[in-house]
């Protein structure tokens, strides 16, 4: 197994493991149904959104920080501030309908800079020297 590979199974699989129990449970129970509410809870996804930020964090720890890292770390602890927040809001039962929205969002964005930073732009800043 490759070190991409293995990388994308053990960050950015292993996370998706609540949602397959979760899965797994309503498919095998007999109580509830098969909706996308059932599916998609709010702080699964926000625990996701907070690996994915750490993950993306944690690539270039001890590297060469250049502005776009910079920014690029600025970006992802903010979000990291939002989705704590979000996530004592939920637990408080203090969340509107625009959680899951916002929960989704900020958990795809993460996904996409992690993938982009992690293959393409790591691999672009290798090649330059």
């Amino acid at each position: 197994m490759g070190n991409y590979t293995r990388w994308i199974l053990i960050n950015l699989l292993l996370p998706l493991s609540p949602f397959a129990i979760r899965l797994y449970i309503i498919f095998i129970g007999s109580n509830q149904g098969l909706t996308i509410n059932n599916i998609a809870e709010v702080p699964e996804i926000l625990f996701y959104s907070i690996f994915l930020c750490v993950i993306a964090l944690n690539i270039n720890l001890n590297g060469q920080k250049r502005h776009f890292e910079q920014f690029v770390r600025l970006f992802l602890t903010i979000i990291l501030v939002l989705d704590f927040l979000t996530l004592g809001m939920v637990y408080s039962n203090n969340y509107g309908t625009n959680t899951l929205l916002f929960s989704l969002i900020f958990s795809i964005i993460p996904l996409l800079i992690a993938i982009a930073y992690k293959f393409f732009y790591k691999n672009e800043y290798r090649n330059e020297y």
